[in-house]
């Protein structure tokens, strides 16, 4: 007989065609006992056991989901879609609006293998920008690259609003506005970089000097910031008043919106990519296995020795009714479709993905939901069970139903 300290669910001669059974007690009979001799007593497993099944079937169905979209869905994507093809597209246009950068002395590259890699070529733009307020002279040979100097076009900046924009108020305000740290000093109508800062920097250009930590410091300091602060607004203007250039077919928003178009298309793909192959993980994980099977049990279930009972009727489930329950862990487990793109994308990718990202809360709240329901729930179903109308039990439980019932 099952501990009494737990909840426990009755059967009576009823649920078994009202023929007479006998609950076989092994401990000796009370009077209590006797009265209640035609009484099965089956307990529901523990909240604990309970929450490890739902983990154990999210677990296995997001590794089959893992392997769908990687191995299938992904890839069969690719080839239905065309994405290489789009995909080379798109980079045409991104690099054409660097080359507009490029041609207007906006940005700067050293290696030709880097030169469509606009991370890379923002870094060695800095280090050009530096390099104007760092050394006194437009060429030297005691510098790393020939493209550092004393050069005023080296200070993209005022490239840009002085000669671009004709809008000298504009670099002088924006100047003033990121120089809250005070790097730089107004001289006359220019800005120069004060000498703790250039005697600190001014090593960095220099092949056969080293940069001391503080210089390091101030490198960092001044880049994050200064100078990509300042970029971000030259940026920001070029978006809001488009950029030519003779060298490119158009000009740079008119590329942007080719690139635009691509970029939808891509959050689409692994959207709607990762959303089929967790709806085939489920059908076949949570509808089509447990409905096959004798006792309509998931792999979780199955490995975990549980088993799932109609509440009313204490019965295993019919197959209707284990293809009705397969509906409710399409919703709980349903954060699984959020967590799959970055497997390929990377992790902060999926947070740009606003169906995805309402899927996840919705299926958070659920669970959170479901959570706080098991806690209270003195069966411990949880919002799923209740829904379904179930509850689960140990196979030992069922073992005992049948028995009595032979």
């Amino acid at each position: 007989m099952l501990s009494p300290r737990r909840k426990h669910f009755y059967l009576n001669k009823k649920v078994f065609n009202k023929r007479k059974i006998k609950y076989i007690n092994s401990m000796s009979k009370s009077p209590t006992t006797e009265e209640n001799e035609n009484i099965l007593e089956i307990a529901p497993i523990g909240k604990g056991k309970r929450t490890l099944l739902f983990f154990a079937d999210f677990f296995l169905s997001f590794l089959l989901s893992f392997i769908i979209f990687n191995v299938a869905v992904t890839p069969l994507g690719y080839l239905i879609t065309d994405y290489d093809k789009k995909s080379e597209v798109s980079s045409t246009y991104e690099n054409m609006k660097l080359d507009i950068l490029y041609g207007r002395d906006l940005l700067y590259y050293h290696d030709e293998d880097d030169k469509y890699l606009f991370s890379y070529s923002l870094s060695f733009t800095y280090d050009v920008f530096l390099s104007y307020f760092c050394l006194d002279e437009e060429t030297s040979p005691n510098v790393n690259y020939p493209e550092y100097g004393h050069k005023k076009a080296n200070d993209v900046i005022w490239t840009y609003y002085s000669n671009i924009r004709n809008n000298d108020s504009q670099y002088i305000d924006l100047f003033e506005k990121y120089n809250l740290d005070e790097y730089f000093e107004e001289i006359g109508n220019q800005f120069v970089l004060k000498d703790i800062y250039k005697e600190e920097l001014a090593p960095y250009f220099n092949p056969t000097s080293d940069l001391s930590n503080q210089g390091m410091n101030y490198y960092d300091e001044i880049g994050q910031k200064f100078f990509f602060n300042l970029y971000g607004e030259v940026i920001s203007d070029i978006e809001l008043n488009d950029l030519t250039y003779s060298g490119a077919a158009l000009s740079y928003n008119d590329a942007d919106v080719f690139i635009r178009i691509f970029e939808s298309f891509y959050r689409d793909f692994f959207t709607y990519s990762s959303i089929i192959a967790y709806f085939i993980v489920w059908l076949v994980y949570f509808f089509i296995i447990p409905f096959f099977r004798k006792k309509h049990q998931t792999i979780g279930m199955s490995l975990m020795k549980v088993q799932r009972l109609n509440i009313h009727r204490l019965k295993l489930y019919s197959k209707v009714e284990s293809a009705l329950g397969s509906i409710y862990p399409l919703f709980t487990g349903a954060s699984i479709c959020f967590l799959l793109p970055m497997t390929i994308v990377g992790v902060a990718f999926p947070f740009s993905l606003p169906i995805l990202i309402y899927i996840i809360v919705m299926a958070l709240l659920f669970q959170v939901v479901s959570a706080i329901f098991l806690i209270f729930n003195s069966y411990n179903r949880t919002i799923t069970d209740w829904c379904s109308q179930s509850v689960c039990v140990s196979n030992e439980n069922l073992d005992a139903i049948y028995s009595i019932e032979d």
